[in-house]
């Protein structure tokens, strides 16, 4: 898989947060949740994206790139967004980085295809082609944009302040080119990588629900308990639709 497929993870920048009111957590007794999103049933084509290579400035594929819809691997579910859901609301706020994530437009698709990011970090949506694409942010709870970024243009900055999973990202110019981004208020999410697996570091312990979001096949939850310093694997079953 193309480097820009490794997962994104929100895993491994917290410190020790506190509760209200509480001493700071003591980072031996924070937890780690790792697994994996997997697929039942039978795992639908993988479309060549054929307007790629029929259109001038589509460049950087070896071969015609396949449709990002369901991406299935031995069993394992790509691009599945996973986070903590409930359980957080006690715990004070880490600062947010001031790294931004990255979204590129490269070859005539968006990379990553699935992002996450939190709330009040900024995002650089950058072109790396050639030609011209259209930046058009489709949002509920966060602020819209759509606008022309031409080839060699400075990245375009945007910060969404507000939970929302996810953002989509589409070019109006190239209509086959879709990114989602998954913004949420903490640190604990991470993006299932080409073997459906996922981290999630620095977990403090208490009761959570995480939800694995993807695409296509909705939502899944799981109800879990971190045990100071504790270990988790789970699996996250998708079936086919």
């Amino acid at each position: 898989m193309p480097p820009s497929e490794v997962p994104a993870s929100g895993g491994g920048e917290v410190s020790a947060p506190t509760d209200s009111g509480s001493e700071p957590v003591d980072p031996t007794q924070l937890g780690h949740i790792t697994g994996f999103a997997t697929f039942s049933g039978a795992a639908p084509k993988r479309v060549p994206i054929t307007a790629i290579t029929n259109t001038v400035g589509c460049k950087d594929h070896p071969e015609t790139p396949l449709k990002e819809t369901v991406i299935v691997n031995d069993g394992k579910l790509q691009n599945v967004f996973v986070y903590i859901s409930r359980g957080l609301s006690g715990w004070a706020p880490t600062p947010v980085s001031g790294d931004p994530v990255i979204l590129d437009q490269k070859g005539c698709l968006y990379r990553p295809h699935v992002v996450g990011m939190r709330a009040g970090q900024r995002l650089l949506a950058r072109n790396s082609d050639g030609m011209s694409h259209n930046v058009h942010v489709i949002a509920i709870k966060n602020d819209d944009l759509n606008k022309t970024q031409g080839a060699g243009s400075k990245p375009l900055e945007i910060t969404m302040n507000r939970e929302e999973v996810p953002v989509t990202f589409v070019c109006d110019i190239h209509p086959w080119m879709k990114a989602y981004v998954c913004v949420v208020d903490h640190p604990f999410f991470a993006v299932t990588a080409a073997d459906g697996s996922f981290s999630i570091a620095g977990v403090p312990p208490g009761d959570y629900t995480l939800t694995a979001w993807h695409e296509k096949l909705k939502k899944v939850r799981l109800k879990v308990t971190v045990e100071p310093g504790g270990e988790l694997t789970l699996n996250f079953p998708f079936v086919a639709r």
